[in-house]
This record gives structure tokens, C-alpha cells and sequence, in this order.
């Protein structure tokens, strides 16, 4: 008995659609330390920071403009960083000074877990 192959094919599938504009990655420059470093050392590399925040924001749920001030779908540049006009900025500032008296001056990170 020979078998022959069973060979078909199918139509060219249509070009996909754009993403829509949520879902397109733009590239971010994250703007420089503001004059006002209550939170952090002065030595903390700017990605170390950054990391922290988004870890911040992805547990809570929330977006930069939660804590800063910022309105959603604003560039990162256009935040204002050193004003301390939000409840919820001072209460994480809080929360940081009480992790570093409870660790002995460690800054929080998604590895340090108990």
C-alpha cells in the first residue's frame, strides 16, 4: 500500500490591524531626581528607584499619578516629583521611613520578603 501525502493549503491570512495606542510600548525617559530626596539616599542608582516605584504600583494596582502629580496618559517628564501635595505620597514616605527602621536601614525591594 502506498500512501500518498495529503497536501493542501490555505488562503494568505490578512495583515493584522495596529495595536491599539494602549497597548503600544513607547520608550520612557525617566526624568532626573528632583532637588527633594525624602525618600531615597542620595546615592540610590535611578533605575533602583524606578524599580521600586513600579513595584509599588503594580502590588497596589495604581499608576504613577496616584502618588505624584500627573495626570493620566501624561509623559513622565511632565510629573512634578518633588511636590508633596498628595495624602497618598506622604503616607508612602511614611511607610518607607517605617521599612527602614524595621530592617535597619534596608530599602524595600520585591526580594526582601519575610
Amino acid at each position: 500500500m502506498n500512501a500518498r501525502p495529503f497536501v493542501f493549503s490555505l488562503p494568505p491570512l490578512p495583515p493584522l490591524p495596529p495595536l491599539p495606542p494602549f497597548l503600544v510600548r513607547r520608550p520612557v525617559n525617566f526624568p532626573r531626581f528632583p532637588d527633594q530626596r525624602q525618600g531615597h539616599s542620595e546615592n540610590t542608582p535611578v533605575m533602583q528607584v524606578v524599580g521600586m516605584m513600579r513595584n509599588f504600583a503594580g502590588a497596589l494596582g495604581v499608576r504613577c499619578h496616584f502618588c505624584h502629580v500627573g495626570q493620566e496618559g501624561q509623559p513622565l517628564g511632565q510629573f512634578d516629583f518633588a511636590k508633596d501635595e498628595k495624602r497618598t505620597k506622604l503616607t508612602a514616605r511614611q511607610m518607607m521611613r517605617m521599612w527602614r527602621r524595621s530592617t535597619g536601614g534596608s530599602t524595600p525591594s520585591p526580594s526582601t520578603r519575610r
